[in-house]
């Protein structure tokens, strides 16, 4: 019984972090876009950021705020909405350069961004 138990909490463990892969903060500073839509997300200095999308009518500057930490290649996203609430998002970076940035979510849903200026 010992034996399940362990095999049950140990396919419970999220596969989010590989200790051995890590990636430059650098990197993932500055405005990025979601590709095949008019998503955009800004990573700042200081661990803040913004995102809108241009296709809701929602403009840099009126976006939803929120603050990001990079720790190994997990990504955390925590969005602030306008009324104070918190929502967490945990991200895998599967690949993160000058140009573009891949990332799975806890939903292994594969998000391809590009660099936009």
């Amino acid at each position: 019984m010992l034996f399940v138990a362990t095999m049950t909490l140990i396919g419970c463990v999220p596969d989010v972090i590989d200790s051995g892969i890590t990636f430059n903060e650098s990197d993932l500073l500055g405005k990025w876009l979601l590709d095949d839509t008019q998503e955009y997300w800004r990573f700042d200095s200081g661990h803040y950021g913004e995102t809108w999308d241009v296709s809701d009518d929602v403009q840099e500057g009126e976006g939803t705020k929120f603050s990001w930490e990079l720790d190994g290649n997990k990504l955390e996203v925590v969005l602030t909405g306008e009324m104070g609430e918190v929502v967490p998002y945990d991200y895998k970076v599967l690949a993160l350069t000058s140009s573009s940035m891949k990332l799975k979510d806890s939903f292994d849903n594969e998000k391809t961004y590009h660099r936009s200026e």
